[in-house]
């Protein structure tokens, strides 16, 4: 329960942040449209630092056998999130942004500063396996979702600066190269980065629609019952009836970080990449406020469960 609350409290700091964004925007102080900057910014610096820096840890049999079996719950729990979102496409009539919106959740924005403020950074390491698999799944799956296109670009993936990054700190954790203090600490700083400014880009984004309509909508509240609850559920239960906690000694607070990752709001890269594709980014800001807004209750209920099981 201790921990239900800490995370509750958590996720009420980050949903300020995002209302910091959107103050700023009705102040007069920015435009919605500078978000635009930001987003990139997110995308081709931020992320990758923070995910090249949760490979600078200590090598060791435990630690590589635990990010196998993170590795492989996140490539289930991801794999089983696009099914379930595919088989309620047609009966649901989602949209890009929705689907997208239910299949990626805010793994990277939001679940790396929750896992640091209630875990300690020493589980960071096991939170990056689902960023991972996110990020190959975004450039490829998403991207398509989102731009209407029907082939993979394979060359832009590979050469994607957040996928050389993942690339380049396993190539570092496994020959442990460790970066210089001073390049180490302004590689710290900026993938610290990534949780205020995916909520201030959200928040800024949220002005551009109208809220009163869009917070009338039933249908923005049955999405955010299925990215909080619905999925969520299905990957509490799957990893704890699917016979997985005897492959390794912290295996249980491994998949404590898988769910966690799995029950956070909808991903703030959707509102990203909706805006450089073309797609609606007032309408995926505005899931992922609400979804951040609700998951300050929902995140806590489903690690609850999931620690009483």
């Amino acid at each position: 329960m201790e921990l239900s609350l800490l995370l509750g409290k958590q996720t009420l700091s980050m949903f300020l942040i995002l209302a910091v964004g959107y103050t700023m925007v009705k102040c007069g102080w920015f435009q919605a449209k500078d978000s635009e900057f930001l987003s990139r910014l997110a995308v081709y610096v931020v992320v990758p630092c923070s995910l090249f820096h949760a490979f600078q840890v200590e090598f060791s049999p435990d630690k590589l056998s635990g990010f196998l079996l993170s590795l492989g719950a996140a490539v289930l729990i991801q794999g089983l999130f696009i099914l379930v979102t595919g088989f309620l496409k047609k009966p649901m009539k989602f949209t890009p942004v929705e689907s997208a919106s239910l299949i990626y959740p805010n793994a990277l924005n939001m679940v790396l500063p929750l896992v640091t403020a209630t875990l300690g950074e020493g589980y960071i390491f096991y939170t990056v396996p689902f960023c991972v698999v996110q990020v190959v799944l975004l450039w490829t799956h998403g991207r398509m979702l989102l731009s209407g296109e029907k082939h993979v670009a394979w060359r832009s993936i590979l050469l994607n600066t957040n996928i050389l990054s993942v690339a380049l700190g396993l190539f570092c954790f496994l020959t442990g190269i460790r970066l210089p203090e001073i390049l180490d600490t302004a590689v710290t700083n900026l993938g610290n980065m990534i949780g205020p400014l995916g909520m201030l880009i959200a928040g800024m984004l949220m002005t551009s629609v109208d809220l009163k309509r869009v917070f009338g909508n039933g249908r923005a509240y049955k999405i955010c019952f299925f990215r909080l609850i619905l999925l969520p559920l299905i990957t509490v239960f799957v990893l704890r009836f699917g016979g997985f906690s005897s492959l390794h000694p912290e295996a249980e607070t491994i998949f404590l970080v898988t769910t966690l990752a799995a029950a956070s709001c909808s991903a703030t890269s959707v509102i990203q990449f909706s805006q450089i594709f073309g797609e609606d980014g007032g309408y995926a800001s505005v899931l992922n406020g609400m979804s951040i807004l609700f998951c300050i209750l929902t995140i806590p209920l489903m690690i609850f469960i999931y620690q009483i099981l």
